[in-house]
Parts: structure tokens; C-alpha cells; sequence
């Protein structure tokens, strides 16, 4: 019996087909949105919360506080109750009526003012670092600017050379201060561990 006679199949080709433009332009168009957008679709809606009304307003408040404007016109309703105090006014600028200078050593009288009024700067400062917000650059570095200029004005009567050193030496204490925390938000420290920042030991744990 002969033997049948089996024709070959042709064999599928190998050869990819090129893909069209529009395939190409579709593909890198999904690569871009990956790069730009790396947590993916879910979150392609997700936007970020604006700060708190009383956060952008106490940091406005204590620019236009910073910049010597008269008053206290421009704090907001919201600004006040987030300070928990209303401001006073002396010598035209605004200021913690209870702030005093914070200082290990007796200052001079004509200093309070300023004082005050830097005391309330860093208790604006304090509600934005209360929701997270950063403190914008050089904010703090001009409110201890201002308090330095208001202690050097205020010194007069019999020993003004000595009320200037003394002013001198509250302003390079103040700024050094603002350095070593960054020029961020004013945390309240004990007097052992800002000695202890300053010297790289271990602070003090509280009894």
C-alpha cells in the first residue's frame, strides 16, 4: 500500500507587526501619566487640605506684625481666638499684654514693649506649627530683628552705652536661639536643655 503523501502546513510567521503611530503615541502617553503620577489612578483625585483659616491668618498676621504695622486691625476673628488672648498696643505696635523678656537676667525696663510684642510674633508662630504648617523662611529671623531695633531705641537717660551692650547681648542671645532651632517654630525649652543643645550633651530628663 503506498504510503500517503502529507502536505506540509504552511509555518505561522514570527514576525511581530509593527504597531501604528496611534498605538505609540497611546503607550507613551500612559508612561507619562505613570511618571508624573507614581501612587497611580486611585489617586489622581486626591488633593491636599489647604491649612486651616486661623493657620494662614496667624502667619499673616505676624508679617504684617513683623513689618511694624500699626494696630490690630488686621487680626482676624479667628486669629484671636486661636491666640486665646486679645492683643494690646504699645508704642503704636501690637503685643501680648502679659509677654515679658523671657531672660535670666534683669533687663532693662524700656525693653518690655518689645518684648511683648515678640512674644506675641512667636505665639502666632506657635499656631501654625499647632496644624503642621511650616513657618515661612526668614518670618522668625524678622521678629527678632524688630525686637533687637525696639530694645536699641528704647535705651536713653544716664547709661546709654550700657543699656546698648545689654541690648546687644539679648539680641546675639535671641538670634542664636532662632539658628539653633532652624529659624522654625519657637518650642518652649527649660534652660538645661537649650545649654545642653549648645554644648552636645544629653538633655536633662524631667523629674
Amino acid at each position: 500500500m503506498p504510503g500517503r503523501t502529507t502536505t506540509p502546513m504552511p509555518r505561522k510567521s514570527t514576525t511581530t507587526k509593527p504597531r501604528s503611530p496611534r498605538r505609540k503615541v497611546a503607550v507613551a502617553l500612559s508612561i507619562a501619566a505613570i511618571a508624573f503620577n507614581p501612587a497611580g489612578i486611585g489617586s489622581a483625585g486626591a488633593e491636599i487640605a489647604p491649612p486651616p483659616a486661623e493657620t494662614s491668618e496667624a502667619l499673616r498676621a505676624a508679617g504684617e506684625l513683623a513689618a511694624g504695622t500699626p494696630g490690630t486691625d488686621y487680626f482676624a476673628p479667628e486669629t484671636i481666638v486661636a491666640l486665646g488672648y486679645e492683643p494690646g498696643v504699645a508704642d503704636g505696635i501690637a503685643m501680648r499684654p502679659d509677654g515679658d523678656c523671657s531672660s535670666p537676667v534683669e533687663l532693662p525696663a524700656s525693653f518690655d514693649n518689645a518684648c511683648r510684642t515678640h512674644d506675641l510674633g512667636y505665639d502666632l508662630l506657635r499656631i501654625a506649627h499647632d496644624h503642621d504648617v511650616p513657618i515661612p523662611e526668614g518670618l522668625r529671623r524678622s521678629l527678632d530683628s524688630q525686637l533687637g531695633a525696639r530694645m536699641h531705641a528704647s535705651c536713653g537717660g544716664t547709661d546709654v552705652a550700657g543699656c546698648h551692650m545689654i541690648a546687644a547681648a539679648a539680641e546675639a542671645a535671641v538670634a542664636a536661639n532662632t539658628i539653633r532651632q532652624a529659624g522654625g517654630t519657637p518650642v518652649h525649652e527649660k534652660l538645661p536643655d537649650i545649654l545642653a543643645s549648645f554644648t552636645g550633651a544629653e538633655p536633662a530628663e524631667s523629674e
